[in-house]
């Protein structure tokens, strides 16, 4: 911007467990518990727009600045976990609303996703002069409105999280599960059991629901020993393909994504991006509750011709 500062730190406002965060940002107030009524919180997250403006970081820093902003995430991030009672890798809210002042003539308030999407029809624009009050109102009708899915409850409230990866190459999926060393803890890929299905076969939906299920059932089991096996993982892992590395891991291979928490199974497809990444693809992300295999195999077949 003209003044030499970067654009200010949006705020956000979470529902987790059905309590109300003003979440830590480097130059907000500390953290803390908002009452479930519009005018506190509307008049909690002006003030803290208003620092986020005053307080914006330079376009160009000093090692020093950068330092100092640091130092304080990291503050704010321990009183955090001080109120919420957890440690920071339990915090899965299951709403949370985004509110930015672009500094000229508008605040912007909108619902974001896990994965920083913003839900469908849900944005909207206020004056910058606008009351408190209303502000606050707006953000309650948001989270009101929000509906989160079974599976964001069951994972906001401490289910564990269970994950496959299904990559596909012409014509074969090839499945595999995660591991986490210990609960809510790092995952860790290629973890087994491994399956090879022919998506040219007859009874492939059916065998690619199977081995995911498995994959997920597996994934829910600790493994203290996670971290020390992850390079043989990936090498069984590729030997299960019957490929070189080179050829699974190539930007012709496609990769789903599939997560399950509480009775919600959750399929992402991924496209490639630069280097070894894979990019979420949201508006394809598909979510079912308890489904049936030959729902599953559909669902799963579906998410694999997007992914390529």
């Amino acid at each position: 911007m003209a003044d030499g500062r970067g654009a200010p730190e949006p705020v956000y406002v979470d529902q987790f467990r059905g309590r109300l965060f003003l979440v830590p940002r480097s130059v907000a107030p500390e953290p803390r518990e908002l009452a479930a009524e519009a005018e506190a919180i509307g008049h909690a997250v002006s003030a803290a727009l208003v620092l986020a403006w005053t307080r914006r970081a330079p376009v160009v820093a000093l090692p020093d600045q950068l330092r100092a902003t640091e130092e304080s995430r990291r503050y704010a991030r321990e009183v955090f976990a001080k109120l919420i009672g957890l440690p920071l890798h339990e915090y899965r809210p299951e709403v949370r609303v985004n509110v930015w002042d672009n500094g000229r003539d508008t605040i912007r308030i909108r619902r974001v996703g896990r994965n920083g999407s913003v839900a469908k029809d849900s944005e909207v624009s206020l004056g910058r002069a606008v009351d408190p009050t209303v502000l606050g109102e707006w953000i309650v009708a948001l989270i009101r409105d929000a509906h989160p899915s079974r599976g964001t409850l069951a994972r906001a409230y401490g289910a564990p999280e269970a994950r496959a990866s299904v990559y596909s190459r012409l014509g074969v999926a090839y499945v595999c599960s995660t591991r986490v060393s210990r609960a809510a803890g790092q995952s860790f890929d290629y973890a087994p059991p491994y399956a090879r299905i022919d998506l040219r076969a007859e009874h492939a939906p059916d065998d690619l629901a199977a081995s995911t299920v498995a994959a997920l059932d597996a994934s829910e089991l600790v493994d203290p020993g996670a971290a020390d096996k992850r390079e043989r993982w990936g090498s069984d892992f590729v030997e299960s393909t019957g490929l070189a590395r080179r050829t699974i891991f190539s930007p012709r291979t496609g990769l789903v994504s599939v997560g399950r928490c509480g009775p919600e199974i959750r399929i992402s497809p991924t496209r490639r991006g630069r280097g070894q990444r894979y990019i979420g693809l949201p508006d394809r992300e598909v979510s079912l509750l308890e489904p049936p295999v030959d729902e599953l195999g559909a669902a799963l077949e579906d998410a694999i011709r997007s992914a390529l």
